[in-house]
């Protein structure tokens, strides 16, 4: 005879998919921000010290370009993790 209604490993699998998303958001850190530049010389000495090149964007708050600069192109670049040690990336 057949038995009828779900298996307790199936039941523990569907109560995991369904909580994924839950442990996702919880272990979720916010993307990383583009540092400011509050010093040039001590920014310089740094790039100099790690032998690195530095990408300096000179950016305004009133400026919507600007926004999907740091939004489209740097934030992914600091992110991905593949230029950490290879630019200085500041605005």
């Amino acid at each position: 005879m057949r038995e009828v209604g779900c298996k307790p490993k199936y039941l523990k699998v569907l109560a995991f998919a369904l909580a994924l998303p839950l442990l996702a958001g919880a272990e979720a850190s916010p993307a990383p921000r583009v540092e400011e530049s509050r010093d040039l010389v001590v920014d310089g000495r740094l790039a100099w010290s790690q032998q690195l090149p530095i990408l300096l964007a000179v950016m305004s708050d009133s400026c919507d370009y600007c926004e999907q600069l740091e939004e489209n192109f740097l934030t992914p670049m600091l992110i991905s993790g593949y230029y950490q040690d290879r630019i200085l990336i500041r605005k």
